[in-house]
This record gives C-alpha cells, structure tokens and sequence, in this order.
C-alpha cells in the first residue's frame, strides 16, 4: 500500500492529474521508473546513512512550527524529487548542498498577434537544475496562488532568458489575455531542493 501511494504522490507532483480512467495508465508509465527505485531504497531506508542525515531537512512550518524530518521520511522525498524530474533514484544521500540565490529574477510575459508567450529572466546561469511549477492563470487582482504543478525543468536560457510557454500550456492550455500567471521556481542539486520562489505577471490585454 506504501508503495502504490508513492507511485500517486509522484504522480500527482509531477502534474499528473489521477481520475478512474486513467489511473492504470498512470500505473503503468510510472511504476516501472518508480518501483525500481522504491526497490532501490527499500532496504536503506533506516539505514544509519539516512538516520545520519535527519535533521538536516524540516517540514514547511504550520501554525510557526517546525519538525524533523526522519531518515526514512527524507529518502523518500529526495528520490522523489529525482524521479519527478527523470533522475536515477539513489540508494545514499548526498551532502547537503549550500544553495546561492535563485537566479530567476523575474517573469516577463508579451503578446504577439494575439499569442502570449513567458519567459523567466535569469541574468545569471543556474547551477544545476531549477523546477518549474505554475498555477492556472488567475484573475488580475489575485494576490495568493496555493496549488501549484510540476510543469518541468527550466529549458536553457538564451540571452538571458528561458522561455517557458511550451511547459506552461503543456498542463494549463490557454493563455487568456488579461489574467496573472504565477510561475514557482525551486533549485535542484542531487534530489535537494531550495526554498521555492514565486514571481508573477499580467498577461497583457489584447
């Protein structure tokens, strides 16, 4: 039971939406990259090498309080953050990386005969790989997004940016003119991850 719910939980972070229908097919594209994985770990998971490692990792604060994540708690959410993004899992922890500030500094988004296209500004190159995660457009005067997909890793900038329309209309399908779109971005180093950056913008009006 474990293991079908971790095949879901990536399922559903990798922007997958699961419903009745199509949940054997998601079974059957994510459990061969998945159970290798959960195989992989299943015997490491309380090892000393993952206990080592608690402590190093919290949960998001609820209500301004914190807790630690375990080593089995931990090895789960690593290799989930590299099987979400097409990663080998890994049996190991790496060493906690020390993350420099998110180069994404912002969200620039321009029509051109009526078709919006988005693009993140970075004026310096990513380290290793950076999550992109995006919201359904929302009307201009919202301010909070709270659920947000997988739309993929950050295609490579050119001249200063990298252009994100595909991934974004890949999930969400439409641009409509006149709606805000929030775009999160997470830094990604060996299944670590950074605290995540939101930016947003307004689609421009036709």
């Amino acid at each position: 039971m474990k293991c079908v719910w971790f095949i879901l939980l990536a399922a559903s972070a990798a922007g997958q939406t699961i419903t009745f229908t199509n949940r054997i097919a998601t079974f059957t594209n994510l459990q061969g990259r998945l159970y290798s994985g959960v195989q992989l770990v299943r015997g490491d998971l309380d090892s000393i090498i993952w206990r080592e490692a608690e402590g190093t990792r919290q949960t998001h604060a609820v209500l301004g309080e914190f807790s630690v994540l375990s080593g089995h708690t931990l090895a789960v959410q690593i290799n989930m953050h590299l099987a979400t993004v097409g990663l080998p899992m890994t049996p190991n922890p790496s060493p906690v990386p020390i993350f420099s500030d998110n180069p994404v500094s912002g969200l620039s988004i321009t029509g051109t005969d009526g078709a919006a296209s988005l693009k993140l500004v970075l004026p310096t190159p990513p380290v290793q790989f950076i999550v992109v995660l995006g919201a359904r457009a929302q009307s201009p005067g919202v301010s909070y997004v709270g659920h947000y997909k997988i739309l993929g890793l950050l295609p490579d900038p050119e001249g200063g940016l990298s252009d994100i329309t595909e991934l974004y209309l890949a999930q969400f399908k439409l641009l409509p003119a006149g709606k805000r779109v929030f775009i999160r971005t997470l830094q990604q180093i060996n299944g670590w991850r950074d605290l995540p950056k939101t930016i947003a913008a307004r689609i421009p009006p036709q």
